[in-house]
């Protein structure tokens, strides 16, 4: 049976703005010089806000005065809105399962909703669901993180193996590779939050991610433990620990090494996206043709989907003057140009919205454009959980990984984070 998923044109086709290519912010004088904003220390994150922020005060005469925050940015963006010393604008997460996202903070009192504005109209409903509380909107979602499963080409050929189109596929890639040598899947462990991220990619495969079983969990009508699918997904997992798809021992990585993994060849998979191996390929030149992705294979072909993860939000601080609200919405309005999202898209290694509405994918994306073209991708479940769920749902998928514990101790787990 196939999965009802989202269409592109649902997911993110709305999210673009059809605002003019050079910008799309009005050339008028503000009474406003300057504005702060906060943005998480990351890969491409710098590039990618200086850039705006220069063609926003060439365009507008506003200076934006980036501060790039390393470290727990999360904590501590959400101590300084409490303190009331937080910047204008501030780089967020849609959704509600991090201190740091849309939902919670507005809810705070601490985001100025901005209904009002031209580009709020072009956010799909099930995208604005993630940066709207009680009929306003907070928010602007402004990346597209895509997750899949990532091939190194010349191994398979090598090993004379093809990519793998179903879960048994996979299994057995998983078994030739290992008794050849290789680590079949670089898993990444660390930090304990990427099991959770790629548990998460696997669930596409398996209906979990589905809107009607998202929807039937948050109402109440089903459980994780009642739920086919994410037992499914959880069971996927310890059947590739069985495999030895991890490895003979099992071994976890963190990003940088599973990518060093990759590309060297001593492991020929890995799940991870588009952020983590865009920041990759500006220092591999010789990626282009070596890594493919592929979508994250089901017990049959029908039961494929792309993860997608409206990963970025920009918001503005209630407590700014109702000019410097303006600007900050202004600023806004300019990143949210056709052009300005392609630029600030492709320096964090995400897609923007135009590239993933029209399927313009790199090169290394081929094998998903099918998917794409047909509107076969999956919105992120995990940014409606409460902020309570991830971390234990990540901590348990690692007990699984490192055979400590069991899917049905995670899904208990799952149903009491969520007050059932």
């Amino acid at each position: 049976m196939r999965i009802k998923k989202y269409s592109v044109a649902a997911v993110v086709a709305a999210i673009s703005v059809s605002l003019a290519a050079c910008g799309g912010a009005s050339g008028s004088k503000s009474t406003v010089d300057h504005i702060s904003m906060a943005v998480q220390a990351g890969p491409g994150n710098q590039a990618a806000f200086d850039q705006a922020a220069g063609a926003f005060e060439r365009e507008t005469g506003i200076k934006v005065d980036v501060e790039y925050i390393g470290g727990d940015y999360r904590s501590v963006i959400t101590a300084r809105l409490r303190s009331g010393n937080a910047p204008d604008l501030l780089h967020l997460v849609p959704g509600s399962s991090v201190p740091n996202s849309v939902l919670p903070l507005a809810e705070a009192g601490f985001l100025a909703p901005a209904t009002d504005h031209q580009w709020v109209g072009k956010i799909a409903p099930d995208v604005r669901n993630l940066v709207s509380k009680d009929g306003q909107v907070f928010a602007w979602p402004s990346s597209v993180q895509v997750s899949a499963l990532y091939l190194n080409t010349k191994i398979f050929a090598e090993q004379g193996i093809e990519p793998p189109q179903t879960f048994a596929d996979l299994l057995s890639a998983c078994t030739r590779l290992d008794a050849n040598g290789l680590v079949p899947v670089s898993w990444i462990g660390m930090p304990v939050t990427r099991n959770g991220s790629q548990a998460t990619t696997i669930s596409v495969a398996t209906g979990a991610a589905d809107i009607s079983v998202v929807d039937a969990i948050a109402s109440g009508a089903q459980t994780f433990q009642d739920s086919p699918q994410w037992r499914e997904t959880l069971n996927m997992i310890v059947a590739m620990r069985d495999a030895k798809c991890m490895g003979a021992d099992g071994a976890v990585a963190d990003d940088q090494q599973a990518i060093a993994d990759l590309s060297s060849g001593r492991s020929a998979m890995t799940i991870s996206n588009s952020q983590q191996m865009g920041s990759f390929s500006v220092t591999d030149p010789e990626r282009a043709g070596k890594f493919l992705a592929y979508p994250f294979p089901g017990q049959d072909r029908e039961r494929s989907s792309v993860l997608v993860t409206p990963y970025d939000a920009l918001a503005v601080n209630s407590k700014s003057s109702d000019e410097v609200k303006e600007s900050a919405f202004k600023f806004i309005q300019f990143v949210a140009s056709p052009q300005q999202q392609g630029a600030i898209a492709e320096k964090i290694g995400n897609l923007s919205p135009d590239q993933v509405t029209n399927a313009q994918l790199p090169d290394e994306m081929d094998p998903l454009r099918p998917l794409f073209e047909v509107g076969d991708i999956t919105v992120n479940p995990v940014m409606r959980w409460s902020q309570a769920m991830y971390p234990e749902f990540s901590a348990g998928v690692q007990g699984l990984v490192t055979n400590q514990s069991a899917p049905s101790d995670i899904l208990a787990t799952l149903d009491r984070a969520e007050g059932k």
